[in-house]
């Protein structure tokens, strides 16, 4: 059997600040008459997500009319950043527990024919690390990697510690920027 996924993210949707409105449109088209199974979208529904539940439903309900079946997992624009990177915007329970009313488990599993999908917060690093590992035997075969460019994906495989390493340089790059730029989020 073949289970069709469609893969989302970042589409940071917004009723009162709708700047992207327009592509996640384009992209709602092209995905809705391809006969997908169900839309999985991997954070950042909304812009604001985490400081208005108004703007919560919002970009839950305009991901879910893409159909059949959303299933989801927040980002720090739906529920506010990890309280380790500290920041304005801070995960709290209640955040993650308005998540969880409105779009389902902000953890959970998955199993597909052949396939095993897994949203889990504070996964063990122990478990991470393995998942990492079986990743990257994955992808040491020429067949699978050719199979994932014809889709239109770019491969940069990373053990888990490189990628912790690439997640806080990026970070630190970034936020120096924004810093010399004097960036100021949306109020």
């Amino acid at each position: 059997m073949t289970v069709r996924i469609a893969q989302v993210s970042d589409a940071h949707l917004s009723a009162s600040r709708p700047f992207f409105a327009g592509n996640f449109e384009r992209i709602a088209q092209d995905i809705r008459p391809r006969g997908f199974d169900f839309v999985l979208a991997t954070g950042d529904l909304n812009l604001v997500g985490e400081q208005s539940e108004a703007e919560l439903m919002h970009g839950i309900a305009q991901h879910a009319a893409i159909g059949p079946e959303l299933m989801c997992v927040p980002g720090n624009h739906d529920v506010g950043n990890d309280p380790v990177r500290g920041g304005k915007g801070i995960a709290t329970p209640e955040r993650v527990a308005r998540w969880n009313e409105l779009a389902g488990p902000s953890a959970w599993v998955r199993d597909l024919p052949g396939w095993r999908l897994i949203a889990a917060a504070g996964t063990p690093r122990p478990v991470v690390t393995r998942l990492s590992d079986e990743l990257l035997k994955s992808l040491a075969h020429p067949e699978v990697v050719t199979r994932l460019e014809k889709m239109g994906s770019q491969i940069t495989p990373m053990a888990a510690d490189e990628m912790d390493g690439f997640v806080a340089r990026e970070s630190s790059r970034w936020a120096s920027v924004i810093r010399q730029q004097n960036i100021k989020p949306l109020s």
